[in-house]
């Protein structure tokens, strides 16, 4: 029997990607769905990284290659994994400041699966289309995590853009912040 729970990494991440709204509410309701949407955060940071070609071996000597392997992990999985988790604070945020309440997993699961479009940005490593790559999985990221908002907080196509929008330019803001913070 195909229920929601029994159902596949592989076709909630197709579905996700297709930007299926019906896959964002499955996996808000789905406990198990966490540790897959965890996996489409880190297959997007694997895929981002490998795209902006990222070196996956060192110069030779042992340092070079240890320096590589913590710079990999570093962007393949934390830099992802806690974008992820302020993501879902900032769109967390924004919702309740529209009056829209949901479950802080329901909304992490279903913004993880709305990372599943990053998987494209490994065609960023193509001569000649990286940067209108990069434009086009940004797009369709927002527009995943707009289907996810709007499937978590059962709310209306334009009030999950509109969070969604807010919620990536707070995100951006955020973010630009901590960098110049952490370039002096």
């Amino acid at each position: 029997m195909d229920t929601p729970a029994n159902r596949s990494l592989v076709e909630r991440f197709v579905r996700a990607a297709l930007l299926d709204a019906s896959v964002f509410a499955e996996v808000s309701a789905d406990r198990a769905a966490t540790i897959q949407a965890f996996l489409v955060v880190v297959l997007g940071g694997v895929c981002n990284a490998l795209g902006q070609g990222r070196p996956l071996v060192g110069a030779g000597d042992p340092t070079s290659l240890a320096v590589v392997w913590v710079a990999w992990i570093w962007w393949t999985l934390v830099v992802p994994v806690v974008g992820w988790l302020l993501w879902t604070l900032v769109v967390r945020a924004g919702a309740r400041a529209f009056g829209h309440s949901a479950g802080d997993r329901s909304l992490l699961c279903a913004l993880g699966f709305a990372n599943a479009p990053a998987a494209a940005l490994l065609l960023r490593i193509l001569p000649g289309i990286g940067t209108a790559v990069y434009v086009v999985v940004l797009l369709w990221l927002l527009a995943a995590s707009a289907a996810a908002v709007e499937a978590v907080f059962a709310i209306s196509r334009r009030r999950a853009v509109v969070i969604a929008v807010a919620g990536f330019v707070a995100y951006w803001l955020v973010g630009l912040g901590l960098q110049t913070w952490a370039t002096g």
